[in-house]
């Protein structure tokens, strides 16, 4: 996955009612109702987001992230073991740099606002448990 795979999937973004800030590397969204299709989508930009992300993209994980602010998503994204799962846990490992791990565990904390994640993401204690627990020493 290269950068201009992001700045793609970044362009649908906009196209769909997001937008980039011009001053920040992460992308923000119009309205909460824009964050589920572009999640649902499963398309080439979302699979190349999800990608950028499991290869500790920063620039995917802050969008990746945002798309975990939206409360609609926070279920399928955490139930979506092979992919948003696999990333953002892999975006938290202690070779990432910090701002990748960061960005993973904001995702992360976002998604435990779910009551149906908490006891799951808890459970997981080699998982999302030991990571938001290692991500409170950054």
């Amino acid at each position: 996955v290269t950068a201009a795979c992001i700045r793609i999937f970044f362009s649908i973004l906009s196209v769909i009612g997001c937008s980039i800030q011009s001053s920040e590397t992460h992308l923000t969204t119009a309205a909460e109702v824009n964050r589920r299709p572009v999640w649902d989508s499963k398309d080439t930009a979302c699979v190349s987001l999800l990608a950028g992300a499991a290869a500790g993209q920063e620039q995917a994980l802050w969008a990746l992230s945002n798309l975990t602010e939206a409360e609609i998503n926070k279920q399928t994204m955490w139930d979506d073991k092979d992919g948003a799962r696999a990333a953002l846990l892999a975006g938290t490992a202690e070779n990432q740099p910090q701002v990748v791990r960061e960005q993973a565990l904001r995702a992360l904390s976002n998604l435990a606002e779910a009551e149906t994640n908490r006891q799951t993401m808890w459970d997981d204690k080699d998982g999302a448990r030991a990571a938001l627990l290692a991500g409170k020493y950054l």
